[in-house]
């Protein structure tokens, strides 16, 4: 009859994106290595934060 849901946001999927932001540093060592912040915008659990941040951050890597 009733479906329990737990967790912040009920029913509203959010995307990667509208949690997690990319920012681009000055490069260091004359731009031969660059660098970058995930900046956290929602997650409260350090788990949740991390496991997106791998999948936001792997395309970044493969983009060089």
């Amino acid at each position: 009859m009733f479906q329990i849901e737990k967790g912040g946001g009920l029913g509203a999927k959010e995307n990667r994106s509208s949690k997690l932001r990319w920012i681009d540093t000055k490069s260091a060592f004359g731009s031969r290595i660059r660098s970058g912040m995930i900046i956290n915008l929602k997650h409260k659990d350090i788990d949740h934060f991390l496991h997106d941040a791998f999948f936001f951050l792997n395309p970044e890597i493969l983009i060089y």
